[in-house]
């Protein structure tokens, strides 16, 4: 079964109806460059969910055929909403929680990454409705503009139509009252562009064009200020619902707005609440656009965003397939001293949510420990100050001592394992080693290449193998993959634990990094293997001569027990992943397993980004990724989880486990995310699979099964 869900992303429709297969195809299509369209609008949004769907389908019989919108930091349904348009490709969502000039950033991030997929732009918000005033399709009317950069189409302000709460029904069939043509507030225009001619976007409404050229209205006037001279909607026009119900109005105010961090006045927004002129000019289009609403509605239909009767968020499977979970702790041994025939551990350990620590499992090397003395609670301010979230911070500190013998104390390369106890469920492992016969780098090594100082080389190299071994199961006569080993954080903490057959195997692009450690770890532990791969990478290695997405990895097929990536994928692309996983595949041995990092993108991770809490802002989308940075993409990327989940499934993987990391302001044990694959065993019977679809499905039937009933309760009260 897998475990990789997207929270909030996925449809209980989608999982109920698609198989894998075809959600596998999806996954593919996502790889596609997108076909030049003739006319798309960019617009961004923010809580706009009641009137979505009918402003995408009445854009749609209108003729635009793809929308660019950027999600401004919305709190409601709206991912829910745009979803059957994503998945067709008819809206490019994109995450955007910028917080000041949002609008004009957005629409230039549009001009630098997109503007080439459509040969018309349209940039318009999601309370204006564009449409030809005669004629019913724009992209006709749009070649009589052919010869210019840009037209501009001029504004229909439409006031509240005496409504004091938002009405039932489409905003088109309520709103019919709006101020006359001459009211000032009409002379504004919206642009459509020849994305071709268009280079710059100075504001929302304005456009800097190749050659000094020049917008036009209608009438093919030039366009040189602010607004027009003259008010004309006889071929296009906008229906703007500036206002809507009066109840809306102050919700529109306490939004914000998408240009200034001011938020507008109550005094100039009831200046725009304007119903002199009847107008139905829009309605013509109503019975096409209630037939598309209805056949929408009724293959993705909507719970309220605010309903509570069914959970579409929830996961349909858990995030871990562990039997027993595992309480996520921060800890650490301090000091390791042995005297007088006794080892003393100093340490601290604090859980994230299971209370104070009441006892500890002991292992060294490969032998339980159950006489010793320990004492729990001591007083750890500085605990508390650097790790505020922890339960019981305070009084986090340990003191562990137990008989040492003159045996242990001339052994080398001992492993010590701490598995603390909260009320005897176990907590994350604290590892430690007893005099290793490998030297750790030296400072001015880790100045040079690492970037870190010695004692977080190995701390970050054991918080790994405690991963290894506790929840990837990783076994002292594994064979092991480290792929980008880097300057060997995994590879000295397992120095400790691998023994013969047991073997490691890492590859990396720096061969700087790789010199200390065939020196030093290779010829101590002949296990122990390092190479160097001629493989490009933008920033680690643009001197490469294998292209990312051809290499293949140096080892036979069916090699290795595990395969582990630390920070790997957060440096590639998506067509690199996909040969990386490919090649994971082919390297492992059936049931074989693989740890890796990751940024996942979802609704938890985009939600706590908005809120500011987040190290990295993934707001840059690439085709099928997302960057901090858009002129060096490379230097950070995460991915949608939805679209992870399928590049993983492609390569007849399966995610077997997920922990998500503190990067975007969680609390966790972790910081970036955790994934655990698995690959299919070659003697897997379509039996087994069946019968795990079966479990899966009667899991997503439950989940309809309570759909039905909210609707049905809904249905009754309507009856009533």
């Amino acid at each position: 079964m897998n475990y990789f869900n997207d929270l909030g992303l996925l449809y209980f429709s989608e999982f109920f109806t698609k198989t894998s297969s075809q959600m596998i195809e999806e996954g593919k299509l996502l790889k596609k460059i997108r076909k030049k369209c003739t006319l798309s609008i960019c617009a961004i949004m923010k809580n706009e969910g009641p009137y979505l769907r009918e402003w995408l389908e009445f854009h749609k019989i209108v003729g635009v055929e793809r929308f660019y919108l950027y999600n401004n930091n919305s709190t409601d349904n709206t991912k829910d909403i745009v979803r059957p348009y994503v998945d067709t490709g008819e809206v490019i969502l994109k995450y955007w929680p910028e917080k000041v000039g949002q609008q004009k950033k957005a629409y230039t991030d549009f001009l630098e990454n997109n503007k080439n997929e459509s040969e018309w732009v349209a940039f318009i918000d999601l309370d204006e409705f564009l449409f030809p005033t005669v004629d019913h399709d724009l992209k006709k009317v749009l070649k009589e503009f052919v010869d210019y950069p840009a037209v501009g189409i001029n504004w229909l302000i439409f006031g509240s139509s005496g409504h004091e709460t938002k009405p039932e029904g489409l905003q088109i069939e309520n709103y019919t009252y709006r101020a006359e043509n001459e009211f000032g507030a009409n002379l504004n225009f919206k642009s459509i562009v020849r994305s071709n001619q268009t280079i710059s976007c100075i504001g929302p409404h304005h456009f800097t064009y190749a050659n000094n050229g020049v917008a036009v209205t209608e009438k093919l006037e030039p366009l040189r200020g602010k607004t027009t001279e003259k008010h004309s909607v006889t071929k296009l026009r906008i229906n703007h619902y500036f206002t809507r119900s009066k109840e809306e109005t102050k919700n529109k105010i306490k939004r914000g707005r998408a240009t200034v961090k001011s938020k507008r006045k109550l005094s100039f927004v009831l200046l725009h609440d304007r119903n002199d002129v009847q107008d139905l000019t829009i309605q013509r289009f109503l019975p096409n656009l209630k037939k598309e609403l209805d056949k929408i509605n009724k293959s993705y239909p909507l719970l309220e965003s605010n309903s509570e009767s069914v959970d579409l968020s929830r996961p349909l499977i858990p995030k871990s397939s562990q039997s027993k979970e595992i309480v996520p702790i921060q800890g650490n041994i301090n000091k390791l001293i042995i005297k007088n025939k006794n080892l003393l551990l100093v340490g601290w350990v604090a859980s994230i949510n299971s209370g104070p620590v009441n006892g500890f499992k002991v292992v060294i090397g490969d032998k339980e420990v159950t006489e010793f003395n320990l004492t729990l609670g001591l007083p750890s301010p500085g605990v508390k100050k650097a790790y505020p979230y922890l339960s019981n911070n305070f009084l986090a500190k340990f003191r562990l001592q137990l008989p040492w013998n003159q045996k242990q104390q001339i052994a080398r390369d001992l492993l010590i394992r701490l598995t603390p106890l909260f009320n005897n469920c176990e907590g994350g492992l604290i590892l430690a080693i007893q005099d290793s016969s490998i030297s750790t780098p030296s400072k001015e090594y880790i100045n040079n290449f690492g970037g870190v100082n010695s004692k977080e080389f190995i701390a970050t190299g054991f918080k790994w193998l405690s991963y290894l071994i506790q929840r990837v199961e990783l076994k002292p006569t594994d064979h092991i993959l480290d792929i980008g080993c880097g300057f060997g954080k995994i590879a000295y903490a397992l120095t400790s634990y691998l023994e013969p057959p047991g073997r490691y195997e890492g590859f990396d692009i720096a061969k700087t990094h790789l010199e200390w450690l065939q020196q030093e770890i290779s010829t101590c532990k002949p296990n122990f293997n390092f190479r160097f791969v001629d493989v490009y990478h933008p920033i680690y290695h643009p001197e490469g001569n294998v292209p990312l997405t051809e290499f293949v990895f140096p080892y036979p097929d069916e090699s290795f027990d595990l395969v582990c990536l630390r920070d790997i994928f957060t440096h590639l692309q998506a067509d690199a992943v996909g040969q990386y996983l490919r090649e994971i595949n082919r390297v492992l041995k059936p049931r074989g397993k693989c740890l890796l990092s990751c940024f996942l993108l979802n609704f938890e991770s985009e939600g706590l980004t908005t809120k500011g809490k987040s190290s990295k802002k993934f707001v840059h989308q690439l085709q099928d990724c997302f960057t901090t940075n858009p002129k060096k993409p490379e230097v950070s990327i995460g991915y949608q989880e939805s679209y992870l989940k399928q590049l993983i499934m492609e390569q007849d993987l399966n995610a077997i486990a997920k922990y998500y990391g503190s990067w975007c302001g969680r609390v966790s044990f972790t910081k970036p995310d955790l994934v655990i694959l698995q690959k299919n065993s070659t003697g897997e019977t379509m039996e087994n699979k069946t019968q795990e679809s079966i479990v899966e499905s009667h899991s997503q039937l439950e989940h309809m099964k309570k759909l039905l009933n909210h609707y049905q309760q809904k249905l009754q009260k309507i009856q009533k």
